[in-house]
């Protein structure tokens, strides 16, 4: 946020070498919102594929070993995304944990 007493020499600042800052400013925003949007592609791929073929995509939490850690039965982790513990300790279920990575992309001064 700028304040009104700085935005006179702030868009001066942008202005400089025939709006320099300013188009590297709409070209940092059009590159986020070109991976969140390839993120969300991603995943919608991922889901498609999940219903044309449900065992093969989430065939780890299908093992009856890990089953007592899916709190539903029909929401479990994508084998291609999920998170998978690197120090399972004395874990009898290998490190596994119902929970899938997801990158989200947020804007600066975002409010929800």
């Amino acid at each position: 946020m700028i304040a009104a007493k700085d935005f006179e020499d702030e868009y001066n600042k942008k202005a400089a070498d025939d709006n320099r800052l300013f188009r590297m400013e709409f070209m940092v925003s059009c590159c986020r919102k070109c991976e969140l949007l390839l993120e969300i592609s991603y995943l919608f791929l991922l889901f498609l594929q999940s219903l044309a073929n449900p065992s093969i995509e989430k065939s780890a939490a299908h093992l009856e070993k890990n089953r007592i850690k899916n709190r539903y039965d029909n929401v479990l982790p994508y084998d291609q995304t999920r998170v998978v513990l690197s120090h399972p300790g004395d874990d009898a279920t290998g490190g596994y944990i119902n929970a899938n990575f997801v990158s989200v992309c947020f804007q600066e001064n975002s409010s929800f």
